[in-house]
């Protein structure tokens, strides 16, 4: 069952670098810093509007937006996935 008003997101950092994955980290600061914003560019028409006003060297790689609501098909789920090069991050949102 899917509630109005009710979003789930989920946000993960990878460091995208020639080291092994296992020296990736996570960053607090950078999730307190950009998530706000990334979470709205999930929901918005156009996601690089939103993520040019705190990225300047990222890829927006894919951006989807679709109904999920079988009951009345009022509800849209959306999520993104782009690199942001100057913080080695592959960021994925949903």
């Amino acid at each position: 069952m899917v509630h109005r008003g009710v979003s789930v997101f989920l946000l993960l950092l990878v460091g995208v670098h020639t080291a092994p994955v296992s020296d990736a980290t996570f960053s607090d600061a950078f999730v307190r810093k950009y998530f706000p914003t990334i979470v709205a560019s999930t929901e918005a028409k156009n996601a690089s509007m939103c993520l040019d006003k705190v990225f300047s060297n990222y890829e927006l790689k894919k951006h989807i937006n679709v109904k999920c609501d079988e009951t009345d098909g009022l509800d849209t789920c959306s999520g993104l996935t782009f690199v942001s090069h100057d913080d080695k991050a592959i960021v994925i949102a949903f």
